[in-house]
C-alpha cells in the first residue's frame, strides 16, 4: 500500500508527538470547567494558567496578554474587534485597515462587519494573476 501524503497543511496539520502528549495529559487531568469553584475546576484552571505564562514566556509577553481561542476563525474576530476598540472607547475615528482582496473569508467577513458597524474603514487592496497584492494599489 503506498504511503499517504498529506497536502492540505493549511487547513489542519498533523500534531507533533509530543503536542499529543501534553493534550492527553491536560484531558485525563484538566478536563473540569476551569471556572468552577471545585477541585476538578481548580485543577483544570492551573493546567490553563500554567499553559498561558508558558506561551507567554516564549512569546516574551505578559501572560495576561495571551488569549486561547477555540479557532482560528475565533482568533481573527478577536484580533480584528480589539484592534477596532480602542477608537470606539475614545470617540476617535475607527482605524484604516487594508487587507488583500483575496484573504480567507475568516478575515474578509469581519473586516465587512467593523466597516458596516462604522468601527473600520476597510480598503481591500487588488492582486495580481499570482495572487500578490499589487504595491501602485497601496500608493
Amino acid at each position: 500500500m503506498p504511503a499517504t501524503i498529506y497536502l492540505d497543511h493549511n487547513a489542519a496539520n498533523p500534531p507533533d508527538p509530543r503536542v499529543l502528549a501534553v493534550h492527553a495529559r491536560a484531558l485525563a487531568e484538566g478536563w473540569a470547567n476551569p471556572s468552577s469553584p471545585h477541585g476538578p475546576g481548580r485543577r483544570a484552571r492551573a493546567l490553563v494558567e500554567g499553559a498561558r505564562e508558558q506561551v507567554a514566556a516564549f512569546a516574551g509577553a505578559p501572560a495576561g496578554h495571551v488569549t486561547f481561542a477555540s479557532s482560528g476563525t475565533e482568533a481573527l474576530n478577536q484580533a480584528l474587534a480589539s484592534f477596532a476598540a480602542p477608537a470606539a472607547l475614545v470617540g476617535a475615528a475607527p482605524p484604516r485597515i487594508v487587507a488583500s482582496a483575496v484573504e480567507h473569508p475568516a478575515v474578509l467577513r469581519p473586516l465587512e462587519a467593523l466597516a458596516r458597524a462604522g468601527r473600520a474603514r476597510v480598503d481591500l487592496a487588488p492582486v495580481d494573476a499570482q495572487g500578490r497584492v499589487e504595491p501602485a494599489a497601496l500608493a
